[in-house]
């Protein structure tokens, strides 16, 4: 049976696709910045992000995110703590992965609401 085009959206945040730089690790037990890899999102939304990387993740890792932001003409820095929901092959050797943010700052969460709808609107013009 094919998906029709109108086909319900099951996602409960709109996703924004970006090209913004992501640091992340798996987190075993001690939480520390050092270590973290680099990686590219494709998207984000305010309830996680999707972002392709060299290294294949399992479902269910927990990992340490660290997202580089433009606020303005200065930089910041968007903490979180996100699940693994997936992680498929691409043809190029890279995998696409998707977490959902399980712990980040309130500050953060502002912060990256209102990057999106500020985005949102833009692309609305």
């Amino acid at each position: 049976m094919k998906k029709s085009a109108k086909s319900k959206e099951r996602r409960k945040f709109i996703r924004l696709p970006v090209e913004i730089r992501v640091k992340y690790k798996a987190l075993k037990e001690i939480i520390d910045t050092s270590g973290l890899k680099p990686a590219k999102v494709k998207n984000l939304s305010s309830g996680g992000i999707l972002f392709h990387s060299g290294k294949k993740l399992s479902k269910d890792d927990t990992l340490q995110l660290k997202l580089d932001f433009a606020r303005g003409k200065s930089k910041y820095d968007l903490a979180a703590i996100g699940r693994v929901v997936r992680c498929s092959a691409l043809k190029n050797g890279q995998y696409t992965i998707g977490v959902r943010f399980m712990e980040i700052y309130s500050d953060d969460l502002n912060l990256l609401k209102g990057y999106i709808e500020k985005k949102v609107i833009k692309s609305d013009k």
